[in-house]
């Protein structure tokens, strides 16, 4: 490994017999042959307290997983969690088709510069008028793209990686290999969205 190398990490959350994971793209700021596991503790540490706000008390985080994609090292690095952090988030689940949506921001134009994170399993309390998000559950995203800001964007505390996201093409154009673009912002959408990344039923580990 080395100083540059990109990696995708995937939380993976569990509802009942459910799953459903999101990818966010990281680019390492070290050499160690290790950094993915790093990356995952120090994800777990300073982002699953704020993330799990935005779940309801019936999902979990089961487990995460750093996939590199630039670079040497495994085919996957796997952080096996126990106790398994639990969303706090009461009342009634919306429907599991139903996300809330995070868009993430570089400076630069194009949809190969921006990215999306699907938020999933919150109370339908959240749902207003059936399509928007309401005011409550944009805080706790905005809580979301703040923590991952001050740990992993631009100057960020974290030693070990910054939140890119992994340009794979441009144009139309496969680039190969892909070109990391730091995110610099998010917005929390106030729209009702679809969930995307869905693993099949009984598809955890």
């Amino acid at each position: 490994m080395a100083v540059g190398d990109l990696a995708e990490l995937r939380p993976v959350l569990q509802f009942i017999d459910h799953f459903h994971t999101v990818g966010l793209g990281f680019q390492a700021l070290t050499d160690d042959p290790e950094w993915g596991v790093t990356l995952g503790e120090e994800w777990l540490d300073a982002i699953a307290p704020v993330w799990i706000n935005t779940m309801h008390f019936g999902a979990r985080i089961r487990r995460i997983e750093v996939y590199p994609v630039v670079g040497d090292g495994p085919s996957v690095w796997r952080l096996f969690l126990n106790p398994r952090p639990t969303g706090t988030d009461s009342g009634q689940v919306a429907p599991l088709q139903c996300a809330a949506l995070i868009r993430w921001t570089t400076g630069l134009a194009g949809r190969s510069n921006r990215g999306r994170t699907f938020l999933w399993v919150f109370s339908v309390y959240h749902v207003v008028d059936g399509w928007q998000i309401g005011e409550d559950m944009l805080a706790r995203m905005q809580a979301v793209i703040d923590i991952m800001l001050a740990t992993f964007g631009p100057g960020g505390s974290s030693p070990t990686a910054r939140f890119v996201i992994i340009s794979r093409t441009l144009d139309g154009v496969r680039r190969d290999p892909p070109v990391p673009v730091p995110v610099t912002g998010g917005v929390p959408v106030p729209m009702l969205a679809t969930n995307r990344k869905r693993l099949t039923p009984g598809g955890g580990g």
